[in-house]
């Protein structure tokens, strides 16, 4: 997800309304998060979730290593078949996280 690459580069100060623990209206990438079912639902009322607390969560590392890895494959299976063979050995061996 582009938006989570943009949210570390591209960090500004959040403002954290209380919400009663859901995410507020300016984070985007946590509602999109629960939303996919990488995160557990945020709703908390003694707790305040900011945005990158949430994506360094280890169900979005697994999920962002899986997605990289498969678009590494992807990409390389369109090359011809000798260079793809040559430049995806080293990615076969490496298994997606469990």
């Amino acid at each position: 997800m582009l938006a989570i690459r943009n949210a570390v580069v591209h960090q500004r100060p959040e403002v954290l309304p209380d919400t009663g623990g859901a995410p507020a209206d300016g984070q985007h990438v946590l509602k999109r998060l629960v939303a996919r079912g990488l995160l557990s639902s945020l709703a908390s009322a003694d707790t305040i979730h900011t945005t990158f607390g949430g994506i360094t969560d280890p169900e979005v590392a697994k999920w962002a290593l899986d997605a990289a890895l498969r678009m590494v494959r992807d990409v390389g299976e369109l090359l011809p078949p000798p260079v793809a063979a040559r430049v995806l050995m080293p990615y076969r061996a490496i298994k997606l996280m469990e």
